[in-house]
């Protein structure tokens, strides 16, 4: 049995689009995977000279050593930093746009996010798929790998015709989705609704929404808002973002208004008056589209945030997002970052609109990861800097693995490249292994973990006694209720405990950092031990 037919099994479908998949991934990945050094040299030269080292070469790694620097003066750079030669031009331009950003970034950490991530196989871009009776399975797996990363929040994407009247499987995905919501509840994690349009597009396979009037999309939109809050009831429900998209999607022009743009907001709004307890509401733009948009958002008083996708870092746009966040902080309204992803596109490609499909499938190749992890630390440190409540980072497939980038991958439509990215990433959830970018993600969250802070008091009685000379300065880590138990327990134990105990194991030490007097910040949760009735837990720190 193929590999390609377990995945498919298993019901793990990463693109929100249909198209190639793991059989795909069974005639061609292979033959790539096995590409030789020569064969991402892009010069005749290096071809000759990769030819005449032969096998040396081959044991040797790309970006070390002194065959390493022999390349660097043959050819300027080192091949695999910046991918084929086609793409070293864009890498180096988007490389200079992350870099200018985060140096703007302040180095201060306001709130800590809830880290979230794009549920791909419950995108609604899927359309019948999502009904496959292993879908949900998939789903459910694919759930467990973002938790394992220290995820605590899913975006799902429930799109314009879904959930409407002029849906005839409405009852069937609403099914669906009751249990998508079962499945994330179960494992304790936020969830963030976002809506819109079905995107026309070759890698997608959506066709166009022909006939489509603006007072029907916006009855559809109400319909689509109120079934969500009132059967799926979210966390956070988004109710409209990204205008110029929903004006090309749907073919209706006047969306990109900002004028009319309100106006829907402003029906959906209304039509959730009966059924948004308890349900934060809220609406954005992404980072290319005009400022004036999240200005009157940030003013709407029943908007309880504003959304804002962020995606290109050429032309300025990531100074543009941080210019819609402070103007949205400065109305006293929450903001979340409901999509974000490094757009490989660049400058001029953004200024002749080229279709996103190509683009996106650009990511699927593994030359990208260092930019994907400068990408993702600059917006995780902007939006702890920012007091940002919400981050979500959309293809969250290469969190699990990317292709490896071979010649003939310029055959491939975007369509089969998203498809190998899919299986290679359905591979290694199975596994439960993660790319680098996956990797570098969960440190980043645990770096920015909660931790927990602890009143400092001497230690007392007969704790004091027992300790040698080289612990006398030893300081009690408690919780500031707890002071008066964890003295009383400390000479319990000190009294009840063979003399030759140590001070470090009699204290039950665990890590911590000592920021200031009377403050002490513990690193790791508290620890119960056998010995501690009360479950208060004692740190020791020599000064």
């Amino acid at each position: 049995m193929r590999r390609g037919d377990s995945d498919r099994r298993k019901g793990i479908r990463l693109s929100p689009h249909p198209g190639e998949g793991g059989e795909v991934e069974e005639r061609s990945i292979a033959p790539f995977m096995r590409a030789s050094l020569s064969d991402r040299l892009n010069t005749k030269r290096s071809w000759a000279i990769a030819r005449s080292l032969g096998r040396r070469w081959r044991r040797a790694s790309v970006c070390g050593g002194a065959i390493t620097l022999a390349l660097l003066f043959l050819l300027g750079r080192c091949p695999g930093a910046e991918g084929p030669l086609r793409y070293q031009s864009l890498y180096r331009q988007l490389e200079r746009a992350l870099e200018a950003f985060a140096r703007r970034v302040p180095d201060v950490r306001a709130s800590v996010p809830i880290f979230g991530a794009e549920l791909l196989p419950a995108n609604a871009h899927r359309g019948p798929a999502l009904l496959r009776p292993d879908t949900r399975a998939g789903i459910a797996l694919y759930l467990d790998a973002l938790r394992a990363l220290g995820v605590r929040g899913v975006k799902v994407a429930i799109s314009y015709p879904i959930l409407s009247g002029d849906d005839p499987h409405r009852d069937a995905y609403l099914a669906f989705y009751r249990d998508i919501v079962r499945e994330v509840r179960q494992r304790g994690m936020r969830l963030l609704v976002g809506t819109g349009v079905l995107i026309p597009d070759e890698t997608t396979g959506v066709g166009p929404h022909p006939g489509l009037t603006m007072e029907r999309y916006r009855e559809a939109r109400r319909q689509i808002a109120r079934t969500i809050a009132r059967e799926l009831q979210p966390d956070y429900l988004t109710i409209a973002n990204e205008p110029t998209t929903e004006a090309r999607a749907t073919g209706l022009r006047q969306l990109a208004d900002v004028d009319e743009y309100m106006r829907l907001v402003r029906f959906v709004l209304d039509g959730l008056a009966d059924v948004r307890a308890g349900i934060r509401v809220g609406a954005g733009a992404g980072n290319w589209e005009a400022v004036e948009f999240v200005q009157r958002l940030a003013k709407m008083d029943e908007l309880t945030y504003v959304d804002i996708h962020v995606y290109p870092a050429t032309l300025g746009l990531l100074n543009r997002a941080a210019e819609m966040v402070r103007l949205v902080r400065a109305q006293g309204k929450p903001v979340i970052i409901g999509e974000a992803w490094l757009y490989k596109a660049s400058a001029p490609e953004l200024m002749r609109n080229v279709a996103p499909g190509p683009i996106f499938a650009r990511d699927v190749f593994s030359f990208w990861a260092p930019l994907d992890q400068k990408f993702i630390e600059a917006i995780v440190r902007w939006a702890s800097a920012e007091g940002v409540e919400f981050l979500s980072f959309f293809w969250s497939k290469y969190f699990f693995a990317y292709v490896d980038y071979a010649p003939a991958h310029e055959r491939l439509s975007p369509a089969r490249l998203l498809g190998l990215a899919d299986a290679a990433a359905a591979r290694n959830i199975l596994r439960g292994e993660v790319s680098p970018t996956g990797a570098y993600y969960r440190t980043l969250i645990a770096a920015y973990a909660p931790r927990k802070a602890y009143h400092l008091e001497r230690p007392a009685g007969a704790v004091a006694k027992k300790m040698d000379s080289k612990a006398r300065r030893v300081l009690r880590c408690v919780e500031p209720s707890r002071v008066t138990n964890a003295l009383r327990s400390a000479d319990a134990l000190a009294d009840n405990t063979h003399r030759s105990l140590s001070p470090m194991r009699m204290l039950m030490g665990f890590p911590g950092k000592l920021l200031g007097r009377g403050t002490y910040i513990c690193e790791n949760p508290p620890r119960k031990r056998e010995f501690d009735d009360t479950a208060t837990v004692l740190d020791s720190a020599f000064l």
